[in-house]
This record gives C-alpha cells, sequence and structure tokens, in this order.
C-alpha cells in the first residue's frame, strides 16, 4: 500500500466525522479510493440550503498552503430522481494533478482527497477474495470446510415438456453427474452455469487487458490470484456436458430459498440437489466462449496443457449445440420470478465463435460470427453482451461498430440529461450498481478499442467514482474497512452466521423504490436507517442485512467491479 493511501486511511473517519459534525446541512460526495492525477475531479456538494457564493479550497493536510480555490456556482439540479436534497452543486478540482493527500474545504464541510497514479492498486483484488468465500466443494476456503460434496453424484434433472415452461422432473434413467465445484451465485446456495461462464469470462477478460497489472497479485499457487479464481470456474465448466445429451444449466432449485438460513456445509438437501440439464444453446455458447477465452489466457502463462484441455472442450460444446436437437434456452420457473431466463442468443454466439477463432484460427469460426446480427441493447447486464459482441464483430461486419455506439450513446445520453449530477448510465432496477458497472465497461472498451471518446469516458470514471462513494449515500459500495463509511450488512448467509466481515463484495447499489418496498414483504425492514435521508423518489439504499435487492452480491458483480477497475488503469491507444 502507497504512503499516500496509509496517509488517508489515518485522518479519513475524523475528516468524516468533522464532515457531519461541522455542517449537518453540507455533504460533500467524492471518490474515497482517490483519483488518477489526470483523471477529471467533480466534487458533490449536497445542501438543504442555498450555498451559492460561498468560498471552497483545496489545501495540504496542515491546510498552511492553498493549492486551488473558488466559489460555489448555482446549483445545478434540486431534489429528484437522483437527488435527495434541494441543492445540489459541483466543484471541478481537476486540476489538482500532483500525486498526495488534500484537504477540500466547503462551506464548514471536509473531505480527504487522494491523487495516486493507481488508486485501485490494493482494491483491484478484493473483489476476489468473495468469490473465493463464494465457491462450492473447494477445500482452498480459510474460513469453512469443503460444501456440498454431493454435488459429485447429482440427480439429473430433465424438462418436463416444453423448456419454455420453465418445469422439470427427474432423468427417467435416474442417472447422476458430478457438478462438484462453481460458486454459489449470490445470497443462496444455487449454482447457475451462465453467471459461472460469464464471471469467468470476465475475470479472464480483465487478465488479457493488462495482464502486467496482476503479476504481482500472486495466490496459493503460481498463478496470479486473479487466473488462479478463474481456473476455479473453469474447471467447472469442464464438468457441465459429461455426455452428449447433457448438458447442466443449474444446480439445486428453489427449494433452497425454504431450508432457512444455514450454512453451506450444513445444507440438508446435499446428496439431493438436482442438476438440470438442457442442451441450451445460450448456456452452450457462453461456456464455450469462457473455455476458449480460458485456453488464451492460460497460454500466455505457459500452461499449454491446461489450454489445450479448454480449448478442446470448447470446441465439443460449439460443435454439438450446432444440432438440431438444441433448444434457445432453459431456465427453472420459480414461484416469484423466473430464475435468470435468457431468451436471446446471438450474443453468446457470436462470443463463442469469435473466441475459437481467436484460439484457433480457423476461419470457419470466424465466419459463423459474421453471420450474426447482434442488434444493440437497452441494458448491458448480467444476460446482455450485445456491446461486447458488436466490439467483436466491428472489423469485420458492416453495423456492428455503429450498433456498439448506438448502445453506448444510449447510456451516455442518459447520464448526461437525466442523472446529474452522478452521471449514472440508466435509471434504478434491481442490482442498479451492477448494470451501471456493466454499461460503464461497454462505454470504456469502446474507447480502448475504437479510440478515446471524451463522453463515454466520463460516463466510465463517474460510474467509477460513484461506486466508490460519488453517490447519494457517501459509501463505498466495496466492501471493505479501508476506505471511510464502509458497508456492514451484506445479504449472505456465511458471513452473517459465522461473523466474518465480506471483505470485497460489492452491493447492489441501490433499488428502485417500488421493487424494494414491493419485496420488503420478504424481510423485516428497519423503520428507520441513518441513509434513509439519501434516498428520493425513485432510489432507495439501505445497509440491511435481509434487503436482498440492494446487498445482495452477486458472482457476475464481483466481475464486473475486477473489470471496471482493471480498465480504468489502460490508456486508450
Amino acid at each position: 500500500m502507497s504512503q499516500n493511501f496509509l496517509r488517508f486511511f489515518l485522518v479519513a473517519w475524523i475528516l468524516i466525522g468533522l464532515t457531519h459534525t461541522l455542517s449537518a446541512e453540507v455533504w460533500l460526495r467524492y471518490n474515497f479510493a482517490g483519483y488518477y492525477p489526470d483523471q477529471r475531479k467533480v466534487i458533490v456538494v449536497m445542501s438543504d440550503q442555498d450555498i451559492r457564493g460561498e468560498t471552497w479550497a483545496v489545501k495540504d493536510e496542515g491546510r498552511q498552503t492553498v493549492y486551488l480555490e473558488g466559489i460555489v456556482d448555482k446549483s445545478i439540479v434540486g431534489k429528484g430522481v437522483h437527488t435527495p436534497k434541494p441543492y445540489n452543486f459541483t466543484i471541478d478540482i481537476s486540476q489538482i494533478d500532483e500525486e498526495g493527500a488534500y484537504l477540500l474545504e466547503c462551506a464548514g464541510a471536509v473531505a480527504k482527497i487522494l491523487v495516486d497514479s493507481d488508486p485501485y492498486k490494493e482494491l483491484r483484488a478484493f473483489p476476489l477474495e468473495h468469490l473465493r468465500n463464494m465457491r462450492s466443494g473447494s477445500n482452498a476456503i480459510p474460513l469453512r470446510p469443503l460444501s456440498h460434496p454431493g454435488d459429485a453424484q447429482t440427480p439429473l434433472f430433465i424438462p418436463d415438456g416444453d423448456p419454455a415452461n420453465g418445469k422439470w422432473k427427474p432423468d427417467p434413467q435416474g442417472r447422476k453427474v458430478d457438478v462438484l465445484g462453481g460458486w454459489y451465485d449470490a445470497g443462496d446456495y444455487i449454482k447457475f452455469s451462465l453467471n459461472a461462464a460469464s464471471t469467468t469470462y470476465f475475470l479472464l477478460a480483465s487478465y488479457m487487458a493488462a495482464p502486467e497489472l496482476w503479476e504481482s497479485q500472486k495466490g496459493n499457487t503460481s498463478l496470479p490470484r486473479i487466473l488462479e479464481e478463474a481456473k476455479h470456474g473453469l474447471d467447472y465448466l469442464m464438468k457441465l456436458h459429461p455426455t452428449d445429451d447433457i448438458f447442466i444449466i443449474q444446480v439445486a432449485n428453489q427449494e433452497d430459498h425454504w431450508q432457512g438460513w444455514r450454512l453451506p456445509q450444513d445444507d440438508k438437501l446435499d446428496g439431493t440437489r438436482p442438476a438440470k440439464s438442457a442442451l441450451s444453446r445460450v448456456h452452450m455458447s457462453l461456456a464455450s466462449a469462457a473455455l476458449a477465452l480460458g485456453a488464451l489466457a492460460f497460454e500466455t502463462v505457459d500452461r499449454p496443457t491446461l489450454a489445450g484441455e479448454y480449448l478442446a472442450e470448447a470446441e465439443r460444446i460449439y460443435a454439438r449445440m450446432q444440432k438440431s436437437d438444441t433448444v434457445l434456452t432453459a431456465f427453472e420457473r420459480g414461484n416469484t420470478n423466473d430464475f435468470y431466463l435468457d431468451p436471446n442468443e446471438e450474443d453468446q454466439q457470436v462470443l463463442a465463435a469469435f473466441n475459437l477463432y481467436r484460439a484457433t484460427g480457423k476461419h470457419s469460426y470466424l465466419e459463423a460470427a459474421q453471420k450474426i446480427i447482434v442488434p444493440d441493447d437497452q441494458d448491458a447486464a448480467w444476460n446482455s453482451f450485445h456491446w461486447l459482441a458488436n466490439a467483436y464483430l466491428a472489423e469485420y461486419q458492416e453495423g456492428a461498430k455503429d450498433r456498439l455506439f448506438s448502445e453506448t450513446a444510449r447510456y451516455v445520453n442518459y447520464a448526461r440529461h437525466e442523472a446529474q449530477p452522478w452521471g449514472i448510465p440508466r435509471s434504478y432496477v434491481w442490482a442498479s450498481l451492477h448494470r451501471f458497472m456493466d454499461a460503464a465497461n461497454a462505454c470504456r472498451f469502446a474507447s480502448l478499442n475504437f479510440g478515446p471518446d471524451a463522453q463515454r469516458d466520463q460516463l466510465f470514471f463517474d460510474v467509477l467514482d460513484y461506486t466508490f462513494g460519488r453517490n447519494n449515500w457517501g459509501v463505498p459500495f466495496l466492501f471493505t474497512r479501508d476506505l471511510p463509511h464502509p458497508l456492514q450488512n451484506l445479504y449472505s448467509q456465511m458471513p452473517y452466521l459465522m461473523g466474518f466481515y465480506p471483505t470485497g463484495a460489492i452491493s447492489e447499489g441501490p433499488g428502485n423504490r417500488a421493487t424494494v418496498e414491493a419485496m420488503s414483504q420478504f424481510w423485516d425492514p428497519p423503520e428507520e436507517t441513518p441513509l434513509d435521508i439519501f434516498d428520493t423518489n425513485q432510489a432507495v439504499f439501505q445497509d440491511y442485512e435481509k434487503n436482498f435487492v440492494c446487498q445482495e452480491a452477486t458472482i457476475v458483480g464481483q466481475a464486473a467491479a475486477v473489470l471496471l477497475m482493471t480498465l480504468a488503469s489502460v490508456e486508450p491507444q
């Protein structure tokens, strides 16, 4: 950890206390992790009263030297969808571009601002710690023993009728499969193949984007920590297609939700959890894509045997999904919602074909990808990789780049015209932050591959700042005690029952008020929390361990955060 970080953490809590003690009606919102020297640095000042005309100043820690000063200009937006206070001002301190720790003083409030050449050097790997704690069937978790060993002999289930109905029944032959491993998806113990493949893919993409950032982050083996975690995902994907007529899309079902809270090693369902099989092209495509990318990544670290195994399985899955007996998609229809239903296959198919082309050099794969038209999408999310598919196709298919730019322009337009002062890319939903990060990564990926774009990059860094404290509530959404105002309560059974702090978990962030209020029937909502005054008529955030709309950490959200922090350190070509 850099000296700047150490100095920052020593006084941060005192200064946060001063912010709320000296000026109960003024709140400074900024990125607690810090800023790159050349990054745009805009601090948001929320207030109950009009403080236009007040002075502000950026000083050294001893308050002896003034580096920058100015006058608070007029409020840029009033109370509304994104803003809980009637007055919202911005202070641009982008001129501060020398590394160091600074104090920003405004209307009696004080903020500690860090400028560092790599403010995420220590934080980038934190989400990997939470992913390791979410592993199933692993002996590599210091906190608990191997869990769900019964998954090694799991009863097979098949669709009950049309897969579009989301119903399942036991395999008539009574077969069992080995699906030991993988990750638990979120706060429960269900394992979803689509999410495992997505998580694995974006961990690998993060490594491939900047391997030099990860070389010093070693795990328990000689591999970089990020590849060690990605390998856990790849090894699970290798088990999903054991025979020609089986592809596992999910392990366990909604019965998991009816068992009450328990540790995974104490799950009474172990040994009876169903492994649901369907030849779903959506699932098979994404698994093939992740395995192909795994082959590329492990070649770079001189693991040719592993790389060859991953590539062979990627090709085998891809070949199988070309047959006529496959189906578009499959899912479980639950009592309250469908479990990860993705009815669109074009984006996953392009990812599979294109990565197989990259890994093998076979033009037949590229030709297959070129035949697929991937429309621009409304929402980058757990089930939508349209932006990435179009980015891959841009060089080879007319219109693909335009569709990528059309999608990212939609996020930029919302950020600029609808979401001031935060610059977030869309309205609030369930797991809003995870979708914000996906959209931001899409924008950054476009800039990195097709030339810098000021508006796309501004959106990216605005979401990065939002994630680390520049938001209504003034909290970093990454669980860590190394930053001020740490979150305390994750919706997750293991930390709750075992009493450990879930370092590295990524909160879901604010939820849509209507959704939070509708879902609160499933928990006992607190009457009042200190963060309530920062909610809006649309956005609600609660640091409450039973609120699964705001405080459940999904594995795909972990990977999105890793990619976000990685791409922040990559310079456009």
